[in-house]
C-alpha cells in the first residue's frame, strides 16, 4: 500500500506547478485533531489515479494538522496555572515515536487522528499537534521523511516531496 500511494501521488500525472493550500486551521488543543478530507483523499487515490485525485491529496496534505506520538514517561510537568495550563519543565525528556525503512532511514510518523495512532501502536502515548508548516520544517531538519498514517492507509513522503509541499503551503501570519 505504501509504494502504491507513493507512486500514484508523485507519478507523471501530478501537477507540480499548482499552488497547494492556504494552510491548516488554527490548532485548538481542546478540539480533537481529525482530518476526514485528507483520509478521504488518501482512500480515493487507491481507486482513482486521475490528476484531480492527486491534486486533491496534495491540497489536503497542506490543509491538515497532524499528530505526532510521544512517550512522556520522562517528561516533567509544572503544576497547573489558574487556567489549568501546564508547562514542560526544563530537563524533561520527550521521546518521539519514529519509524524506519528497510535501509535504516528514520522517518517521522504523523497521524491523521487518534484512530490512526491506536491502529499503529498499542502502548500509551501522548501527542504533539503540528500544522503542516511545522511538520514539514521539523521533518526536513531531523528526518529522512515522514509517513502519514490514517486508520486504513499510509503515505510515505521523502525529503524532496516534503520540500515541494513546504514550498506550496502558505506560511501562517
Amino acid at each position: 500500500m505504501l509504494k502504491k500511494l507513493k507512486s500514484l501521488l508523485f507519478g507523471k500525472d501530478a501537477t507540480p506547478s499548482q499552488p497547494i493550500a492556504e494552510g491548516a486551521p488554527p490548532i485548538d488543543v481542546k478540539v480533537a485533531v481529525t482530518n476526514p478530507s485528507l483520509v478521504d483523499a488518501m482512500n480515493r487515490l487507491n481507486t482513482d489515479q486521475s490528476s484531480a485525485a492527486k491534486t486533491d491529496l496534495l491540497l489536503e496534505l497542506n490543509k491538515s494538522n497532524y499528530l505526532a506520538a510521544i512517550f512522556s514517561d520522562e517528561m516533567n510537568m509544572s503544576e497547573p496555572d489558574e487556567n489549568g495550563n501546564k508547562e514542560i519543565e526544563k530537563g524533561s525528556l520527550i521521546k518521539v515515536l519514529n519509524t524506519s525503512d528497510s535501509e535504516g532511514n528514520i522517518y517521522l510518523p504523523l497521524f491523521t487522528d487518534w484512530c490512526a495512532i491506536k491502529n499503529y501502536i498499542n502502548k500509551p502515548v501522548d501527542t504533539l499537534v503540528f500544522s503542516p508548516q511545522k511538520a514539514w520544517s521539523w521533518a526536513l531538519s531531523d528526518y529522512h521523511g515522514v509517513v502519514i498514517y490514517s486508520e486504513e492507509n499510509s503515505l510515505p513522503l521523502n525529503k524532496s516531496q516534503i520540500q515541494y509541499l513546504a514550498s506550496k503551503v502558505n506560511k501562517p501570519t
